[in-house]
């Protein structure tokens, strides 16, 4: 048996990062993801940890083993998440990986089953918090409510519950994990993803396009009622980053797409994305619920506010000026857009607002030390036997 590395290992367990490890693979991913790849780096860089990750290959065509940067990656048998179904395999794959710890963004069925197996080998795990919509009325113990993947509810309730530690994404976040399960966590907030930081922006790029939507063709995205929101204000021109481009739309939108919209499928670079930025006056987001969006601090560097329809991330919107919000009124939402069509000053009055935030709250070396401190707190003794 090799000999343990004299650093703790720590693993995170996202499914679906191998698109973003392995750009020759063309597996989608989100912000959990892009999350997970910075928190490992800084964890990395710290020079006290070893780093893996645990993923799933779908396409069967990685032959990836360790990343450039020196972080071991490993492929996750096939198997149906089940934390009440347990395997051998599944269990002797963990074991293999020899982890000191065990971190999954996201509180659903993938973590729920990552922090069963954990417990089973003793080994103490993390879930970090990636939507607010984990912390809802319909997510409790037990609860049989289906979330848009038809998988119940009552994993996101298990998975924080049973994790010997917890991160939240904000404030809000914190003070609902107490109040929903009676447990505190741990407050890491998202850091400037990776290859964005230091790129801020004084003035905004040449305007392209007005309007820019990135995201998935699912329901907690909300793709449609951008389409819908285009056709009403002919005047302005969006483009939306789409996995699987056109053909990921329902049929009716398929065959009626609004002209002053263009469809794109997935970027091949985040310097395609960063290009897009700064082509844009404004980000918009049509999410009905939002953990704390990547999309926004990266727009934050490069001087591209965003725009809300639901949501206000942290108080960005209402308490801190550096986005807007609608809160659920699409009216509203249309008036902002007009507005930015025409307003200047109110959209790099944000921009400005935007920058400065993220360098003061999410910079790589603010974030680096409360993730640190909650990985430490996770190896403790006293952590480990608290569940």
């Amino acid at each position: 048996m090799k000999p343990r590395p004299s650093k703790p290992t720590i693993c995170f367990v996202q499914i679906n990062a191998l698109g973003l490890l392995d750009p020759k693979v063309r597996i989608p991913f989100g912000g959990a993801e892009v999350r997970a790849r910075a928190f490992a780096r800084m964890l990395q860089d710290s020079g006290q940890f070893e780093v893996a990750f645990a993923v799933v290959d779908e396409t069967g065509g990685t032959r990836l083993k360790t990343t450039p940067t020196g972080i071991k990656v490993h492929l996750i048998p096939p198997h149906p998440f089940h934390p009440q179904r347990l395997t051998v395999e599944v269990r002797d794959f963990y074991k293999g990986i020899r982890a000191d710890c065990f971190i999954s963004l996201g509180a659903n069925e993938v973590s729920h089953e990552l922090v069963a197996y954990a417990r089973l080998l003793g080994t103490p795990s993390m879930v970090g918090l990636a939507s607010d919509q984990s912390l809802g009325d319909s997510v409790f113990n037990g609860s049989m409510v289906l979330n848009e993947y038809r998988v119940p509810h009552f994993h996101a309730w298990e998975a924080m519950h049973q994790a010997n530690v917890v991160l939240a994404q904000t404030q809000w976040q914190l003070d609902w994990l107490y109040r929903k399960t009676g447990q505190g966590g741990v407050l890491v907030p998202n850091p400037i993803p990776m290859g964005w930081e230091g790129k801020q922006a004084d003035q905004p790029g040449h305007t392209e396009f007005d309007f820019l939507w990135v995201g998935r063709p699912c329901t907690d995205k909300n793709p449609e009622l951008v389409l819908e929101v285009a056709r009403r204000l002919k005047s302005a021109t969006f483009r939306m980053v789409l996995d699987s481009g056109r053909a990921a739309l329902p049929a009716y939108w398929r065959n009626h797409l609004p002209a002053n919209v263009v469809i794109t499928d997935r970027l091949e670079s985040q310097d395609e994305l960063r290009n897009l930025m700064k082509s844009c006056r404004a980000i918009v987001n049509s999410s009905p619920a939002e953990g704390f969006p990547n999309l926004m601090l990266q727009g934050a560097t490069v001087g591209c506010p965003c725009i809300f329809l639901n949501v206000d991330p942290d108080g960005w919107a209402l308490e801190h000026g550096c986005a807007a919000s609608a809160h659920g009124d699409v009216d509203t939402f249309l008036g902002l857009l007009e507005r930015a069509q025409k307003d200047a000053d109110w959209l790099q009055d944000m921009a400005r607002r935007a920058a400065a935030r993220a360098t003061t709250c999410h910079s790589t070396e603010r974030v680096k030390q409360d993730l640190i401190g909650a990985v430490k707190q996770a190896l403790t003794p006293a952590k480990r036997d608290r569940i």
